[in-house]
Formats: structure tokens, C-alpha cells, sequence
């Protein structure tokens, strides 16, 4: 008895949820389950996502780097080749401004090679500089994390520039902290936060106040500005 109890206890726990759910979704009660468009729903957190591999190679990235979209992307074992000579340099473009470490997917040394690391800001000016250390020499694909001495201050680019003489090969970067638009906090280059990626209430959907409003606090709560 007290199991059948339990199962119809649960039951009604998981239906409340579900029409809980349902409703914020903006379905009518009066509607089907199975008229929710998941695909808006799916949409929403896609868009809530963050991507922490570079999205692309910037235009200074030097002629020296071969193939240097490889680079670009979560790692799959294809390579950009980095040809370590003075002046020469890989500069990816993360998208969104990074506030963590650096790792980096590499692979293809013949030698154990010490680079540079500058973590750049969306202005090209540099937040820190680092030292990225290539230690395994072995065949196949390897990983090193560069530590961010920057604070927490937002960068956006990241710039592997020669210290020495050498060929490798870079997979992919990722940056393992972000200061992401849309969590209901103000940070970086974020001018207000209130916790979505919807243009037209006041925050737009890469966290600048819209023109007519003020915004303040976290999350940000925006009205109109007094004429």
C-alpha cells in the first residue's frame, strides 16, 4: 500500500512540474503538451551557451602560419602550423571576451618550444602576457594550459607570437574562464546584465544599455530614461 502511495506521489510531483513547466513556456492550459515549440525552446539555450574555442584568425596573424583556420574550433586533430621565427605570430579571435587560463591544443613537435602568449583586448590593447610551454614531443595530440595573470580582466584575442626557433602545430585554444553576457552579471565590457539575450527591454543582447534607458544594478533592471 505505502508503495502504491509513493508511486502516486511521485506521479503527481512530476506532473505539477511538468505544467509548472509548460506555463513558463507560455502554453495554455487548455493546450497539448505536444504544442510546446522545442525548437524555440532548444533555440534559447543554444543561445544562453558560451563557445570557449576561438571562433576565428585575425588579420594579423603572420604569413609564416600555415593553415591557420585549423586552428579555429574545438580540436578535431587537424593543425595549423606555427612556424616559430622573430616577428612571426598565430592571433585568434575567441568572439567573446575570456577572463580565465588558456589551453592549448597542440601537437607535431620536434622539439620542446617556449612561446609568448598575449591576451589582447577587443581595442588591441594587452591585458597580460604569458609563457606557453610545449613539453611533449611525443606523436599525437597534447594539451598545455597558459596561466591568465590578468586579474579577471576581459580579452578577447589571443596573439602565440616566437620565442624561440621551432615548428609546431596548434589544434584549437580555449579559454577556460568567461565573463558571459546574459548570467545577470556586470562584467568586462558589459554595461548592464539582466540575465537574458533579448533586444528591446532596455539591455540588448550583448549587455549595452539601449538608447532610451538606464540600467542598474544585478541583474540589471532597466527603465526609461526621464526626458
Amino acid at each position: 500500500m505505502k508503495d502504491r502511495q509513493d508511486r502516486l506521489m511521485s506521479r503527481t510531483l512530476g506532473l505539477t512540474l511538468l505544467v509548472g513547466l509548460l506555463g513558463g513556456c507560455g502554453v495554455p492550459p487548455d493546450e497539448e503538451p505536444g504544442d510546446v515549440d522545442t525548437r524555440e525552446v532548444e533555440d534559447a539555450v543554444e543561445a544562453l551557451a558560451v563557445d570557449p574555442y576561438a571562433d576565428a584568425v585575425a588579420p594579423s596573424t603572420s604569413a609564416t602560419v600555415l593553415s591557420p583556420r585549423l586552428a579555429v574550433g574545438p580540436p578535431d586533430g587537424r593543425a595549423a602550423t606555427v612556424v616559430s621565427i622573430r616577428g612571426s605570430a598565430l592571433v585568434l579571435d575567441l568572439g567573446e571576451p575570456g577572463s580565465g587560463d588558456l589551453k592549448v591544443y597542440y601537437r607535431g613537435l620536434v622539439a620542446a618550444i617556449a612561446t609568448q602568449v598575449d591576451f589582447v583586448k577587443a581595442d588591441g590593447d594587452v591585458v597580460a602576457t604569458s609563457t606557453l610551454r610545449l613539453l611533449d614531443v611525443s606523436v599525437g595530440n597534447h594539451t598545455a594550459t597558459v596561466p591568465y595573470p590578468g586579474n579577471d580582466l576581459p580579452y578577447r584575442y589571443v596573439r602565440l607570437r616566437a620565442a624561440v626557433v621551432g615548428v609546431y602545430g596548434v589544434d584549437a585554444v580555449e579559454s577556460l574562464g568567461f565573463n558571459a553576457c546574459g548570467d545577470g552579471q556586470v562584467r568586462g565590457d558589459e554595461v548592464c546584465d539582466d540575465g537574458n539575450l533579448a533586444s528591446g527591454d532596455g539591455c540588448s543582447s550583448v549587455c549595452q544599455v539601449e538608447p532610451g534607458y538606464e540600467c542598474s544594478g544585478q541583474p540589471s533592471v532597466c527603465t526609461p530614461a526621464p526626458r
